[in-house]
């Protein structure tokens, strides 16, 4: 079995169904949504790169709403759960305001044909965004319970990580 496939295996058995679940009906959403982006760049003649810089600003938009859902790791269950706090409430109403609002955001700075394709790559770059980021916060916290190790290619496999460099000269200078 390949070591990529047994890191998969490990995942789904230390990760919350429902969050599993969630991540992966947003990225099935986010995929459709690039096909209807794609369509309408067709359809619409919509500038390539208005669409690009939306798809862009989406997932920027993503990665910082995946803060909504704090990760960590469950003792009882062994498994990465996830839960909302107050900071998850905030990002959660600033990501609502600014779904509501994109359209509005977009009309500021372009009145081209392309604004469908746009506010519609803004929403599939926000979802995708917020599905890589949440699979990063998880990896982490696997990591940290040490269910998962990091992967070093042959080339690096002597290298030693840099948090042991640094104590390995804090203590020669010592």
């Amino acid at each position: 079995m390949s070591e990529r496939r047994e890191q998969r295996r490990t995942i789904t058995k230390h990760l919350n169904p429902k969050l599993r679940r969630s991540l992966r009906l947003l990225l099935a959403i986010s995929v459709v949504l690039i096909g209807f982006v794609i369509y309408d760049i067709i359809r619409d003649h919509a500038s390539i790169w208005q669409v690009g810089l939306g798809l862009l600003a989406g997932m920027g938009v993503g990665l910082i709403s995946a803060r909504i859902y704090k990760i960590s790791w469950n003792d009882e269950s062994q498994h990465a759960a996830s839960n909302i706090d107050i900071y998850g409430v905030i990002v959660l109403v600033l990501y609502v305001a600014f779904d509501l609002s994109r359209n509005h955001i977009v009309h500021l700075f372009t009145s081209s044909q392309s604004v469908p394709a746009i506010t519609l790559a803004l929403l599939a770059g926000a979802m995708y965004g917020r599905v890589f980021g949440t699979g990063r916060k998880i990896m982490q916290v696997l990591r940290e319970q040490q269910v998962l190790t990091w992967r070093h290619s042959e080339k690096h496999r002597d290298r030693k990580p840099p948090s042991s460099i640094a104590k390995q000269a804090k203590s020669v200078n010592n």
